[in-house]
């Protein structure tokens, strides 16, 4: 069903553009603003105003759309809404008449022979008519399906216009309900004719200044129509300023009349016509000032008047002057006769008074009868067809009459007058009457309605909770009694009737705690019933924040779990998205669990918004933020390492390098925020310490042994991937004790005797070669004695030698070594190696042989084939002898012989 906007910057910025445009069935929403045009509606449609669901005289009615006249109108009876096809709707609107029109006899709604017409919840200000439905006085032409409800319509000066009415229906069957009519000269006046289809006039409230309810023209052959709960009270019309100038206008006094009732049954063909007013409230006051009316009545018969049935149930009329008149001028052979029960009195506790509602029930067993009747008449009281006697006359037109003991039961009572002059009324309208004195079942409360978002609706469950602090009670109980209610067994008051049997009752607001509620019934009669079985209810109107405290499972789904109030319902937001409710762990636990979807990388903010059973919404939890990433960091770099220990310190050990410190610093390269985990020799040896963004170092916790290692490091990121390789291999020799080295040779280059000169040797070289065996790529010092001589050259891995740059002096040397390896460490002196430096010549002398035979044993001549040569030389020195060419050596072993 399409739906055309009309208003300031809507699709159309008149109402009659949008009706023209629109096709039958179609919407026209008339924004608020003012529209000065006069609409002509030929199509089925709904007009819509601002406040369409709300009465006329609602005070939280919004913005209105008003339609008011153009200026410039100068001819008579304008209409501001023509209607001119059936089917039309009409509400939340405003509808306005121009002061300038004052004489000029406008109408608000104007429409001619159409049915399924609704004017609803509509405001109105002036008009000679608020809403007027015609048939063109065209007795033929009957209508149906009208709908007039819940509109304000305020005549203002129009109340002293002759011409005035609130609502004037002609031959249009339908309901007009709920209305409020003030400020008129008529307030409804409802024209039957033949209409064979009925009406009902009910629930309006009218104030008006000549009639307040119109009844005429209801022809033979009408089908009945209804006047029921209607309340009507005089129009004050001072007659001033504008109500002064208005289309003819009142100049003198009237009389008003609370029900009038014309023209009825005297015309057409068919069954005589029959007009029920049930339980309307006519007050008829005009004692105070600013009233027209010298006289006032509650109900006048007009003229003519036919045969048809007019029936009064339970109307009450007050302040009048005059009760009641039969005033058919045109039928003077035709008198009159009236009677009315207006109630009855009831003397039996707990209930007692006059009551005057048609259908009550009383407990007494002797109700009193209250009757309105002509002065003087003669009253009989009947019980449906069986008279029960005649009324005592109380005063002017008063009667009562009271019944012998009354068995429990239903009764039907009337009224008949027969006045003065013998003239004998039809029986008055029947005042049903219960006589009940059992008292009723106990009340049930069925359970509550909560109106406070967001769990709404009604709730059966005893022992409930709720955060509206006036729930609405829903009780059954014994229809038409007065239900009380108790707050843990304190009156709170009574509740109310939605229906036979049903009732419901709003407590005063209730503070947080929980209640016993009970009720109790009194039926009509005034009988008392026990109480209800206790509805246990406790009002919440708070709930704690939850919190997420936790999550498992996989980082791309994670788990989360969720502290809550016992009971509530939690949901979970991600990034402001509803992921739907947790579970609760166990019931009635405060542990709550929801498992996301699966995640894609980025960030994450979890949020958690607990409803207890109340209904209480508290506000969202603190954010759990999570970020989803599972992509592997870059394998760490091994960039170097530290030495700190003496006397070799370094900043920068590289790959393979050896050193003495043993918990050297690893310096690593990796992803900033990572776990960087460092293994030697493929053993986990605990997490580097991040030094900056990226940066990170480790220091062996154990100090390592002697030994070859193998440093690799992984990184662990912050989503807890691990990267997806190790790092660069990178080694490492600690050697903390450096090898004694060990001479091993000196060598002699020195003619005559060159080589290698044992330990504690003899040598004429001034610069021998010492041979040293130490730890390969160390510093071989050489000293002699403490005095160091310089550093040895390596001349393989391992093998080092020294020679002296300047030439030792002769003398005995102790020569030592000392090694210093790559790692700093510096051995102990290797044991001494002794060698004497000789560069003199050798000293020989012979001094005798032995044996030197012959005459003289000292002159060098023997006879001896063999003999022993003796004489001194430079100890540790080799003698050779050299005999014919043959050389002999012996070597100096003691002393110098």
């Amino acid at each position: 069903m399409p739906t055309l906007i009309v208003g300031s910057g809507s699709q159309y910025t008149t109402i009659q553009a949008a009706i023209n445009a629109a096709s039958d069935g179609d919407i026209i929403e008339v924004q608020a603003g003012t529209y000065a045009e006069q609409l002509t509606i030929d199509k089925q449609l709904t007009i819509r105003g601002p406040n369409s669901e709300k009465t006329g005289n609602a005070s939280d009615r919004i913005g209105e759309a008003v339609v008011t006249f153009p200026a410039g109108i100068t001819v008579t009876a304008p209409s501001l809404i023509t209607v001119n096809v059936s089917g039309v709707t009409i509400e939340g609107l405003e509808l306005r008449s121009n002061d300038y029109l004052i004489n000029k006899f406008p109408y608000l709604i104007e429409t001619n022979k159409v049915n399924n017409l609704t004017v609803r919840n509509n405001h109105m200000y002036g008009g000679e008519v608020g809403i007027y439905v015609l048939t063109s006085n065209d007795k033929t032409v009957n209508r149906s399906g009208l709908l007039i409800e819940g509109n304000y319509i305020d005549g203002g000066p129009y109340v002293n216009s002759k011409f005035n009415r609130g609502i004037y229906v002609q031959s249009t069957a339908g309901t007009i309900q709920n209305n409020t009519v003030i400020n008129t000269n008529i307030g409804i006046q409802y024209l039957p004719y033949a209409n064979p289809v009925g009406g009902t006039i009910r629930g309006n409230t009218v104030s008006a200044g000549s009639i307040g309810l119109y009844h005429n023209y209801q022809d033979k052959g009408a089908a009945p129509v209804t006047w029921e709960n209607n309340v009507v009270s005089v129009a004050q019309n001072d007659r001033a300023g504008l109500k002064s100038q208005v289309f003819d206008p009142w100049t003198t006094p009237v009389i008003f009349r609370g029900i009038e009732l014309i023209t009825f049954g005297d015309q057409g063909s068919g069954n005589a016509p029959q007009v029920t007013f049930t339980n309307n409230s006519v007050n008829a006051d005009i004692s105070g000032t600013g009233y027209n009316s010298t006289v006032s009545e509650g109900l006048r018969f007009s003229n003519p008047y036919g045969n048809g049935q007019a029936i009064f149930n339970g109307n009450t009329l007050t302040g009048w002057t005059v009760r009641a008149v039969n005033n058919q001028v045109n039928q003077t052979s035709r008198d009159f006769s009236f009677s009315f029960i207006t109630g009855f009195t009831d003397d039996v506790a707990p209930v007692t008074g006059t009551n005057a509602t048609n259908g009550s029930s009383t407990n007494d067993t002797t109700p009193t009868i209250n009757i309105t009747a002509e002065v003087n008449s003669t009253v009989e009281i009947f019980n449906g067809n069986t008279k029960l006697g005649n009324a005592t006359a109380t005063g002017a037109g008063t009667y009562t009459f009271t019944p012998t003991d009354l068995s429990p039961g239903t009764y039907n009572f009337t009224a008949r007058a027969t006045n003065a002059a013998g003239n004998v009324s039809v029986n008055s309208g029947v005042f049903t009457l219960t006589v009940d004195t059992a008292a009723p079942s106990a009340p049930i409360i069925t359970g509550f309605t909560d109106d406070v978002v967001p769990v709404t609706g009604v709730i059966t469950a005893g022992g409930s909770s709720t955060n509206d602090p006036t729930p609405i009670l829903n009780i059954t109980a014994e229809a038409g009694s007065t239900v009380e209610v108790f707050r843990n067994g304190v009156s709170l008051g009574n509740a109310i009737a939605t229906g036979a049997g049903t009732y419901t009752f709003t407590p005063p607001t209730l503070n947080p705690g929980a209640y016993s509620i009970t009720a109790r019934s009194t039926d009509g009669a005034g009988n008392i019933s026990a109480n209800s079985t206790a509805f246990s209810l406790t009002v919440d109107t708070g709930v704690a924040a939850p919190t997420i405290f936790s999550r498992t499972g996989s980082d791309n789904a994670p788990v989360l779990t969720i502290s809550a109030e016992a009971n509530s319902t939690v949901e979970v937001f991600r990034n402001g998205v509803s992921l739907g409710n947790a579970t609760d762990i166990t019931e009635g636990g405060t542990t709550y669990t929801i498992t996301s979807s699966v995640l894609t990388d980025g960030n994450y903010s979890f949020t958690a918004r607990a409803t207890d059973r109340a209904g209480n919404v508290s506000v969202d939890s603190a954010p759990f933020n999570l970020s989803v990433d599972t992509t592997p960091p870059s394998a760490p770099i091994i960039v170097s390492a530290a030495d700190n220990v003496d006397p070799i310190q370094s900043s920068f050990l590289v790959d393979g390098n050896i050193t003495n410190d043993t918990t050297p610093s690893i310096s690593i390269s990796a992803e900033p925020g990572a776990i960087v985990e460092v293994f030697i020799n493929g053993v986990s040896a605990g997490n580097a310490i991040a030094t900056g963004p990226g940066t990170y170092t480790f220091t062996p916790a154990v100090p390592l042994t002697q030994g070859n290692y193998t440093f690799t490091a992984r990184a662990t990121d912050a989503a807890g991937n691990f990267s997806a390789s190790l790092s660069n291999d990178f080694r490492l020799t600690i050697d903390a004790v450096a090898s004694t080295p060990v001479i091993t040779a000196i060598t002699d280059n020195e003619a005559p005797f060159t080589g290698n000169v044992a330990n504690n040797g003899i040598t004429n070289d001034t610069t021998p070669t010492i041979n040293i065996t130490a730890e390969a790529n160390s510093t071989v010092e050489v000293f002699n004695g403490p005095t160091r001589l310089g550093n040895a050259t390596a001349t393989a891995p391992g093998i080092y030698t020294f020679t002296p740059v300047t030439a030792l002096s002769p003398g005995s040397y102790a020569f030592t070594a000392r090694s210093t390896d790559v790692a700093g460490n510096i051995s102990s002196n290797s044991t001494p190696f002794n060698l004497t430096i000789d560069t003199n010549a050798v000293q020989i002398t012979f001094n005798a042989i032995v044996d030197d035979t012959g005459n003289s044993a000292s002159d060098f001549l023997t006879n001896a084939t063999s003999m022993l040569l003796q004489g001194r030389a430079t100890p540790g020195a080799t003698i050779t002898v050299t005999v014919n060419g043959i050389a002999q050596t012996t070597t100096v072993t003691s002393g110098n012989t």
